[in-house]
C-alpha cells in the first residue's frame, strides 16, 4: 500500500517555491454555524491533495539536484572505476597467457578470471569481458550453464505455454498478458474462469445501476466546472492580444486538468479566476459536495499511488534510495559514503595491479585466492 505523504516545511536550496496554486480550496464556517462532516472531509481531502502535489514537486526538485551532483562528482569516478576493472582483467589475462606458471596455478587463475568477468558482465556491457567469458569457460561450466538455461526454459514453457527462445516469443508474451488482463478485468476476485456466468441478483443489478448513475453524476460535475471555465477563459472572446495569450495558456491548464479528471485543479482554477459558482463554497448542496468528496478521494488515492510508484519503481528510485533520507531530503552522508567507496575501490584495484608486477607477487596472490575461494 502506498504510504500517505505529509507536507514538509523544510525547504531545500534552490527549490521552486509555491507556484500559481496560492489559492487553497477550503470551505469556511459561517458566522452562525460550524462546518458539517461532509464539509470538513472536503477540506481535509483538498488539503491532502495539495500537500501530496507539493511533496511530489519537492521530491522531484531534490532528485534533479542530486542527479546533477552525481553526474558532476560521481560519474567521473564510475568511469575511472570501469577503466581500473578492465585494466585488472587485462593484467590477469596477460599473466595467464605469458607468465610461466604451473598447471594448477593456471587453473586457479583461469577460474578467478572467469569469476571476475562474470561479476563485471552483470553491470558492464563490454566486448573484452564477453571474450573472457568465452575464453575461460570450461566444458563443465558450459554444460552447467546450458542445463540451467534448459531447466529455466522448461519452467517458462510450463507456465506460459511457449518457449522463450521461439522467434515470436515477444509477441506471444504480450498476447499472454493481454489475455490475463482481460480475465482479471472480467473476474478480478478469482474463481473458476470456466464457470458459466451467473445471473446477477436484483440487489446486485440495482447496486451496479446505482454505481453507474453516481459515476455519470460525478463526470457531469467535473464537466460542468470545465464548461464554466471554458466559457469564462476562452481566448477567442478577447480582442487584446496579450490577454488572449494569457487565456490561451490558462485554457491549456484547464483542458489538461479535465483530461486527467483532476477535479481539485479545476475547482482551484475556477476559484482563482473568480468564475461563477465557486465564490461561496459553503453554499454547495450536500449531495453535490458528497460527490465532490468521492471524486477527490479517488484523486488523492491515485496521487499517493503515483508518489509511491515514483519513489519506489521509477527510473529515479535508485537515486532516491541511494542518496536521499527516508523523508526524501538529500543525504550528504550517503553521498560522501558512496564517493569514498568508489575512491577506495579504485585505489584497491590499482594496488592489486601493482602487486602483480612480478612472478613473486603473482604466486602469492594465487596462493591467497586458492585458500579464500572455492576454486
Amino acid at each position: 500500500m502506498p504510504r500517505k505523504t505529509k507536507a514538509v516545511n523544510q525547504q531545500i536550496a534552490d527549490e521552486p517555491q509555491a507556484d500559481s496554486r496560492e489559492i487553497i480550496l477550503s470551505i469556511q464556517p459561517g458566522n452562525d454555524k460550524a462546518l458539517n462532516a461532509t464539509q470538513r472531509e472536503f477540506n481535509r481531502l483538498v488539503q491532502s491533495i495539495e500537500q501530496t502535489k507539493r511533496e511530489m514537486e519537492r521530491v522531484k526538485a531534490v532528485v534533479q539536484k542530486t542527479r546533477d551532483k552525481v553526474l558532476t562528482e560521481l560519474a567521473p569516478l564510475f568511469a575511472e572505476l570501469k577503466e581500473k576493472q578492465l585494466a585488472w582483467l587485462h593484467r590477469l589475462d596477460e599473466i595467464h597467457d605469458t607468465m610461466s606458471l604451473t598447471k594448477g596455478q593456471k587453473k586457479t587463475l583461469a577460474a578467478f578470471i572467469l569469476n571476475e568477468a562474470e561479476q563485471l558482465s552483470e553491470v558492464l556491457d563490454d566486448e573484452f569481458v564477453d571474450s573472457l567469458l568465452e575464453k575461460y569457460e570450461t566444458e563443465e561450466d558450459m554444460a552447467f550453464r546450458e542445463e540451467r538455461e534448459q531447466m529455466a526454459n522448461q519452467l517458462f514453457e510450463k507456465l506460459f505455454g511457449f518457449n522463450p527462445n521461439d522467434e515470436d516469443a515477444e509477441e506471444k508474451t504480450e498476447a499472454f498478458f493481454e489475455r490475463m488482463h482481460e480475465r482479471m478485468a472480467g473476474n478480478p476476485f478469482g474463481g473458476n474462469w470456466d464457470e458459466p456466468e451467473q445471473k446477477s441478483s436484483k440487489k446486485e443489478t440495482a447496486r451496479q445501476k446505482r454505481m453507474k448513475e453516481e459515476a455519470q453524476m460525478e463526470a457531469k460535475d467535473v464537466r460542468s466546472i470545465y464548461t464554466s471555465l471554458a466559457k469564462a477563459l476562452h481566448p477567442d472572446l478577447e480582442s487584446d492580444p496579450k490577454v488572449r495569450e494569457e487565456k490561451t495558456e490558462l485554457m491549456k491548464k484547464v483542458t489538461q486538468a479535465y483530461e486527467r479528471n483532476d477535479l481539485y485543479e479545476l475547482m482551484r482554477l475556477q476559484l482563482e479566476h473568480n468564475s461563477q459558482g465557486m465564490e461561496k463554497m459553503a453554499d454547495i448542496v450536500e449531495e453535490q459536495l458528497k460527490r465532490y468528496c468521492k471524486v477527490l478521494r479517488k484523486q488523492l488515492s491515485q496521487l499517493q499511488t503515483e508518489f509511491w510508484e515514483y519513489t519506489q519503481q521509477s527510473d529515479d528510485a535508485k537515486i532516491i534510495s541511494d542518496f536521499l533520507t527516508y523523508k526524501y531530503d538529500f543525504s550528504a552522508a550517503k553521498f560522501r559514503s558512496r564517493k569514498k567507496r568508489l575512491l577506495d575501490d579504485i585505489n584497491h584495484i590499482q594496488a592489486y595491479i601493482d602487486e602483480l608486477r612480478d612472478k613473486k607477487g603473482v604466486v602469492y596472490f594465487l596462493k591467497v585466492i586458492k585458500q579464500s575461494y572455492w576454486f
